[in-house]
């Protein structure tokens, strides 16, 4: 639930023009998104209304004070830039709207996505429409509901943090192209025991030579449903728990980088 106080922000995701925002932070509140350009990009265009007239900011980044109560009206352009746009943060400004795949397909060079806090937010989207480019997504604390499969991420992806959302995602049925993953978080997400199977005993201990980060994470605990079978070497392994203790110990000292896995009992 949304901290009392918090503040609102819609976007409207669906223009066919310039990215469009509506806020409402109060009389004195911040308004502070920002985005992260490459080299060559156009100059950035924040044009921001609210009671006390308009404002042009042309920096990536802006801190805008909201004068007078009611609405702020925000735009970002020229739409030029978009393709430019390789980092965008608007975590914890109370968004609110829908984003969907449309949106994300105007940003086709997108690296990082921060969007998570905003409670009544929802990101609507499958892991396989994030751009080939993107290493980093958090959604977490949003009504967000992403759905896919691991094996869907794209290739220099690190993070993913889609937990406390409504998200829907499992395993998937080809190896992981996303092989340096350092830390997935997907607990309180409902998952069901298939699902949190297909990720821990179908996707990441099929996949567990091919992982280069020093210390992944794995996060699927919460509301969650407790993995198949019991924590101990079946080796094989043919239960959820049966891959997560060997994820985790490596009984059979293969080499494979160890996971720390935190889960529901």
């Amino acid at each position: 639930m949304p901290a009392p106080g918090a503040r609102r922000l819609i976007l409207l995701a669906s223009a066919p023009d310039l990215m469009r925002f509506t806020a409402n932070v109060g009389a004195g509140g911040s308004f502070d998104p920002a985005v992260t350009l490459s080299a060559g990009a156009p100059t950035p265009v924040w044009t921001v209304t609210d009671g006390g007239g308009t404002a042009v900011y042309n920096t990536a980044g802006i801190t805008h004070i909201q004068s007078g109560a009611g609405t702020l009206v925000a735009t970002l352009g020229p739409v030029s830039l978009y393709p430019y746009i390789t980092a965008m943060d608007a975590a914890t400004d109370g968004l609110l709207g829908t984003l969907d795949a449309g949106w994300l397909r105007r940003m086709p060079n997108l690296q990082q996505l921060r969007v998570g806090g905003n409670s009544f937010l929802i990101c609507r989207w499958t892991l396989a429409d994030l751009p080939a480019s993107m290493t980093y997504l958090s959604t977490h604390w949003t009504s967000s509901v992403i759905t896919g499969a691991l094996a869907d991420l794209p290739a220099g992806m690190t993070n993913l943090f889609a937990y406390n959302t409504s998200s829907a995602i499992t395993g998937g049925a080809t190896p992981m192209a996303a092989r340096g993953v350092l830390d997935i978080q997907l607990h309180n997400t409902a998952m069901s025991q298939d699902a949190v199977d297909s990720i821990v005993l179908g996707r990441l201990y099929v996949d567990r030579a091919l992982f280069t980060a020093a210390t992944p994470n794995l996060s699927i605990g919460g509301t969650n449903a407790a993995p198949s079978g019991t924590y101990a070497d079946e080796d094989p392994p043919v239960t959820g728990k049966g891959a997560i203790y060997e994820l985790v110990v490596d009984p059979e000292a293969e080499g494979f980088r160890k996971w720390t896995v935190t889960y529901s009992a």
